[in-house]
This record gives C-alpha cells, structure tokens and sequence, in this order.
C-alpha cells in the first residue's frame, strides 16, 4: 500500500491517552440508585437479603410469603418511603398531574423557501412537475412521505458539521501542523482501495472520509497516526453502514504490523468523544442517489456523476463545500457530458452548451442552476488534470502483475505511475465501472458559455422577486412551512 510504506517506520507512541471516569449516580436526596455501575454488587444484593429474611423495615416487618403468589405478596409489603417511619396516608398524596408537551409539532416544522413553493405551484399549473415522492408511494423502501422532510433534515445537520480548512493557516480556524494535502490525497486514495478490498458500500467511503475530515479539523494528528485514524474512521463508518464490521486482525495485517490492539481502541475513543457518538454525519452520496433517481438516471448515467464525486473527494479544497451542493454540481457535470435531459428523464444528443438542468430539479435541491456551475467548473478542472496526467496509465494488466510478466515498457510507466494517486482513476476507467473515467469533461469555454447564461437567468430571477424577497436574497427568509411529521 503506498500510505503503509510511506509509514512503515512509525511508531505509535504518541497517541493521546484517555481515560474515563465512571462515578456513581446519586438521587436528589444523596441516596444511591440500586443497579448503577460499583452500586450493583453491594445495594443490590443487600436490599433482596433483607426482604427475604424479613428484617424489620418502614412499614413494618415483611410476613413470610409462600406458594403460587409469593411475588405478588412481596410486592405488597414494599416500602414507599424512607424518609419517614410513618406510612403515608393514602388521601393525603397530590395527584400527579401528567407532564403535557405542548409545541412538540414545532420540532417536524420544516423551512421551506418560497421561490421552490411558487416554482412548484407554477409547474404543477403546466402539468410540467414530476412528483417523485408521489410516484413512489408505494414503495417502501424510498419512505416518500419522509423523504422531503428527511433531506431537509440533512442540509440542517450539514451546519452542526461544518468542517472549516484544517491544513490552511489562519487566525480564525485550527490549524493541523503535521499534514499536507498531498498526505490527505494518499489517505484517501487507500481508504478507495480498502473500501474495495472490504467490499463495503459506497456510503461508508463516504463517511468514513467525513468522520477523519471532522476529526481532523478539531484535533492535531501527526503524519504517522494518519493511517491509524483511517483505519477507525472507516471502522466507524462500517459499524454505522454496515453489518459486519471490519475486524482489528485485518486492520492490524493491512497495517503491516505498524498499530496494534490498543492503538486501534484509544483512536476509536478519541474519534467518538470528538464527535460526541453522533455519527450520522450528512454525505454527499446519499444526495447524489436521490437527484438521481428523481431524473430516472440509469446505473450507467449514475456512475459517470460517481466519479466525478469520488475525485472531488480527494481533494482538500472541497473539503469545506456543502454536501448538498457537491452532489448536485457532479450530477450537474455528468448530465452536459453524456446528454441526459432531466425534463424528459432521458438521454438525447449531447450538445456541450446545452442546458440539461430543469426546474424540477432545483426544487428537489433547493439549488438553482447558477449557484452550481462555478462549483461544477472547479471540480471539472480537476477531473481534467487528473485525466491529462494519468491517460497513458495501464488498466487492464491485473493478469500480467500476478504472473510477473511485465514488459520493459510496461514496468517503466508503472514506476513512473506511482508517485500519483491512481486508485480512483483506475476504479472507473475498468469495464465494471463502464470506463466512465475515460470520458472527457466540458472545457472552460463551455463553462464560459453556461456562466454567461445562468448569470442572464439570475438576474431575471432576482427581479422577478418582490422588493422584500430581493432584500433578504441570502436564502434566509423563507416564506412556506411545510408540516411533516418528523
């Protein structure tokens, strides 16, 4: 592995140490709760001992109960109290009134903006609007009555995980000392291929990459832990994601012997107290599926936006971008560059300057077609490069490797090949994934073309507004609520 032997000398005795500190929970009063953790031996045992021998007690002693209703009766004679030695009377308690919750349905309220209401009445009109989530009511693996409310719920969480630029230098944000981009580039290139091996989802790529992102932009990791934390990054992801888990042995064999047992642990600790054991972090991936199916993109169209997503995945500078809008520029670049018209959910005749973006799917995203391009022109560029520099890469020589017959040729572009980042490269330029890394992205001038029309587009849409709604055009008065129970 390229991150094993660049670490292979590492030590790990440099991982920060935590410990836990478990006391014992007290009631109000001071009184111990029975059953609690360094309680349960003592408290426990001594209350069961003196209710079956019978020791005198508040409400007087415990008869001898036997037969078929034993437990029944034992019940009976329990305590109320200890505060008292008197027994309460019966008409002397307050009734106690049940806790009512009132506003709870404020919780499932979901903002809504108003442009993507009028859009969607307006499309309705025309009998132009595909209700996704209508079509498949009958599905019970898509939930549609939740769907909305559940990517909604998703874009919220995308701001409780904001991760800020951790390798850039600034006053403002935390800084990492030990790592470059270049080293996040390898991480994430051999994650690529551990998913691979393990043959585990996409999802827990995904989150997996997100979960060390997040950690790493809080706490300060040195180079040679880098691969340690991505081993329990994507241990978490799996344990989320997945139903089995990937084991410690594999991790420690994958590792080449560099962490052990312990080590693997005190990151797990670390990684879950940084995120407060909440780890359903939103993923771009799990947009990217669902913008798809609403367009009827078929596996083939699919990955073609996959890849596009795994590339920008590796790199640093997207590592601040909204989730949401990095599934929605990919699936941006993937419909101009093989032709799928989301209007009439299918493909027609490839033209570069071509819109291929509809008003069905800006309401589904909450994002129109002119805050997506720039984003989609940065991650084309970097498709571009990482096309340009590994188009002479060998694909489809696995079966000369394992035999060891190389040709001269062959042996020298591999060596030459290494000092890059091929594993992503290579997954979707092979037949499985239908070469779809092969196929050439649009140009910057045809970029130039779509940033000339969606400027004209968002100027006419920013007057069409009213006065008001142009004031508060940062996307933060919302003006339709819709009510799903959460």
């Amino acid at each position: 592995m390229p991150l094993t032997r660049a670490m292979k000398n590492a030590s790990s005795s440099n991982l920060p140490h935590t410990s836990t500190n478990i006391g014992t929970k007290r009631k109000a009063d001071g009184r111990k709760i029975l059953g609690e953790i360094g309680n349960r031996s003592n408290s426990t045992v001594s209350g069961l001992r003196k209710m079956v021998s019978g020791v005198k007690s508040v409400g007087g002693p415990l008869k001898e109960i036997t037969g078929r209703n034993s437990r029944r009766g034992a019940l009976k004679n329990i305590p109320q109290s200890s505060s008292s030695s008197k027994p309460v009377k019966q008409s002397l308690r307050k009734p106690v009134k049940p806790q009512v919750y009132k506003n709870h349905l404020d919780f499932s309220r979901i903002p809504f903006e108003k442009w993507r209401g009028e859009m969607k009445d307006e499309m309705t009109r025309n009998k132009q609007f595909y209700d996704y989530d209508e079509c498949q009511i009958d599905n019970l693996f898509e939930s549609s009555e939740y769907s909305l409310g559940i990517f909604e719920y998703m874009k919220w969480r995308e701001e409780r995980f904001e991760i800020q630029p951790y390798l850039t230098a600034s006053s403002e944000n935390f800084h990492q000392q030990k790592i470059t981009p270049n080293d996040r580039r390898q991480l994430i290139d051999f994650m690529v291929e551990f998913q691979e091996l393990q043959e585990s989802t996409h999802e827990t790529l995904y989150l997996a990459v997100r979960i060390c992102d997040y950690f790493f932009s809080k706490n300060q990791v040195q180079r040679e832990h880098l691969q340690l934390y991505g081993f329990v990054g994507f241990l978490l992801a799996a344990k989320f994601e997945e139903r089995w888990p990937p084991l410690f042995e594999d991790m420690i064999e994958m590792s080449e012997d560099q962490y052990n047992r312990d080590d693997f642990i005190k990151a797990e600790e670390a990684m879950l107290k940084c995120l407060k054991f909440d780890v359903n972090l939103p993923i771009s991936y799990r947009y990217l599926r669902r913008y798809c199916k609403i367009i009827g993109m078929d596996m083939r169209a699919m990955t073609q936006a996959r890849f596009y997503l795994e590339v920008s995945l590796q790199e640093y500078e997207f590592v601040n971008e909204s989730q949401s809008m990095m599934a929605a520029a990919c699936l941006w670049i993937a419909m101009s560059v093989i032709g799928w018209d989301g209007e009439t959910r299918g493909r027609v005749a490839i033209n570069p300057i071509r819109k291929y973006w509809c008003q069905t799917l800006s309401y589904y995203t909450g994002l129109n077609e002119w805050q997506i391009v720039p984003l989609a022109q940065r991650i084309a560029a970097k498709v571009r490069q990482l096309q340009t520099e590994l188009r002479d890469l060998p694909i489809d020589d696995q079966e000369d490797q394992e035999t060891g017959y190389l040709n001269q040729s062959t042996e020298e572009r591999l060596n030459f090949y290494s000092q890059f980042c091929t594993v992503v490269y290579k997954k979707y330029a092979s037949s499985i994934f239908f070469r779809v890394a092969q196929k050439s992205v649009l140009s910057e001038d045809d970029f130039e073309c779509h940033s000339r029309r969606t400027n004209s587009e968002r100027i006419d849409f920013n007057a069409s507004r009213e006065p008001n709604s142009k004031r508060r055009s940062t996307g933060l008065g919302f003006g339709i609520i819709i009510d799903i129970l959460w």
